[in-house]
């Protein structure tokens, strides 16, 4: 998650629709490959890796156009919302400026949309299919739940804080508890709102 995303047009496309579309495609086949490699593993011993590979050359070939959502929406959506998490709204807010600088269709190996949301966080907390990462509100959301989720794992382990939050979002919270909570021990965040967050800021972001 440390950069917003790579962003390029799709080669041999000059049609905003037909690139979508044809992203739009490619997720689909991929959540169908996986679907069926969950019910009928023993058919995809090889086939499923091979399938997976081919899909990731096309991430390669094609991708969304840059989709920057105003910061006054995203604020006002987050201000209502993240108290339901048990979330501080402007801690939140400075995630998704670290993370996407407020682009919907920010995506960099693998991580989608406006938090930057990878396949198996969005599993954690959610059945919805991942190519709805891409509506910004509901990756919003379901950033949020994943926030919250790490936040119960630290409150477990008596280890809350908001930058020990944010260093679980950034590099999982189980990467942190083998750091034993001590963030001195993870890798030091080039983004410039991370390592505010990690220096004991938790809304170092302007709101609207």
């Amino acid at each position: 998650m440390e950069h917003p995303g790579t962003l390029r047009e799709g080669a041999g496309s000059d049609s905003t629709g037909i690139r979508v579309n044809t992203y739009t495609t490619i997720e689909r086949m991929e959540d169908d490959i996986l679907r069926s490699m969950r019910i009928h593993p023993e058919r995809w011993v090889i086939g499923g890796a091979a399938a997976l590979m081919a899909l990731s050359f096309a991430w390669n070939w094609i991708s969304r156009p840059a989709d920057y959502i105003p910061r006054d929406r995203v604020w006002t959506y987050v201000e209502r919302r993240a108290p339901e998490y048990g979330l501080d709204p402007r801690f939140v807010f400075a995630i998704i400026k670290a993370e996407s600088t407020f682009n919907a269709n920010a995506h960099s190996q693998g991580a989608r949309g406006m938090m930057q949301l990878r396949r198996p966080a969005w599993e954690t907390v959610t059945d919805r299919p991942f190519r709805h990462a891409w509506r910004w509100k509901v990756n919003v959301d379901q950033g949020m739940a994943y926030l919250s989720f790490i936040r119960t794992f630290l409150e477990e382990r008596d280890a809350f804080s908001y930058p020990r939050l944010a260093a679980g979002y950034r590099y999982g919270p189980y990467g942190l508890e083998r750091e034993e909570f001590d963030l001195s021990r993870m890798p030091t965040p080039r983004n410039e709102v991370y390592q505010a967050i990690f220096a004991g800021d938790p809304a170092p972001v302007k709101i609207p």
